[in-house]
């Protein structure tokens, strides 16, 4: 399968290089390397990083009880009907 990335040029070419320095390809250079991080990952569940936005995840737990009583003011208050409204 083909897939276009997107690289810093530092990057890609101390990647060319190395690949020529080991006598493969840049595919077969950029393969590994992302299988090697499959692998690294893989075996090491533990170490994978949490994206930053799950960081806020959970951050108002304290106040839940406070934020259901909120949220129910605000529902009773859109149950009620105003008969002028509806003339």
């Amino acid at each position: 399968m083909k897939t276009t990335l997107d690289l810093p040029p530092p990057l890609l070419y101390t990647a060319k290089a190395l690949s020529a320095m080991r006598g493969e390809s840049l595919k077969d250079f950029v393969i590994s390397a992302i299988q090697a991080r499959i692998n690294s990952l893989q075996n090491k569940p533990d170490t994978i990083i949490t994206p930053a936005w799950m960081a806020h995840v959970g951050e108002l737990a304290e106040i839940k009880d406070e934020i259901q009583n909120i949220q129910s003011n605000i529902d009773a208050e859109f149950e009620k009907i105003n008969a002028h409204d509806w003339q």
